[in-house]
C-alpha cells in the first residue's frame, strides 16, 4: 500500500506599508535640515512591489534638486529643506494583489536665509524695453526684485 501526503500551502496576497496609519503622518522639520521618508512594503508572501513617490500629486523621479530616492523606492531623502518643500508626499506600492499608499504631510519650520541679501544692481533701459532676469545659482529659491523708476538724467 502506498500513502500519499498532500501539503497545502496557504498564502494570502495582501500587503501593507510598514508603519501604516490612517491619514497623513505629519513631519515637522527645521529649514535647511534633511528629512528621510521611509516606504517599506510588508506582506505574506513577501510582496514583489513597485514603489513610486509623489509630491502634491506629481510623480517624483528622484532627480529633482535636493531630492533622492533609493533605487528600490523604499526611502525618499530631502536634503536641506526650504519652505518650498512643504506639501503632501505619498508613496504608492503596487503588486499583483493590489496597491496601498502612505502619506506624509511635510511642514518646514523657520525662514530660509537670504543668500543674496541687499545686492544692488543698476540697469539702464528705455521705457517699454524688456529686462530678462534669471535667478543666480539657486533657481528653486524664491527671489524678490525691486524695480524703481527714476528721472532721466540730462547727460544721457
Amino acid at each position: 500500500k502506498r500513502t500519499s501526503i498532500i501539503l497545502f500551502f496557504l498564502s494570502y496576497a495582501r500587503f501593507t506599508l510598514h508603519d501604516f496609519k490612517t491619514g497623513p503622518r505629519v513631519m515637522k522639520v527645521q529649514v535647511e535640515h534633511s528629512v528621510d521618508l521611509p516606504c517599506v512594503a510588508q506582506g505574506v508572501p513577501e510582496p514583489s512591489v513597485i514603489i513610486k513617490w509623489f509630491r502634491n500629486g506629481q510623480e517624483l523621479t528622484g532627480n529633482e534638486p535636493g531630492m533622492s530616492i533609493l533605487e528600490d523606492g523604499t526611502l525618499l531623502i530631502l536634503a536641506s529643506v526650504s519652505p518650498l518643500d512643504n506639501g503632501e508626499y505619498t508613496c504608492t506600492a503596487v503588486n499583483d494583489a493590489g496597491s496601498t499608499e502612505k502619506k506624509y504631510q511635510l511642514k518646514v519650520n523657520g525662514k530660509f536665509k537670504e543668500i543674496f541679501s541687499h545686492i544692488k544692481t543698476s540697469i539702464a533701459h528705455f521705457l517699454y524695453d524688456s529686462i530678462h532676469v534669471l535667478p543666480p545659482l539657486f533657481p528653486q529659491c524664491p527671489l524678490m526684485y525691486e524695480i524703481k523708476a527714476c528721472q532721466p538724467m540730462s547727460q544721457w
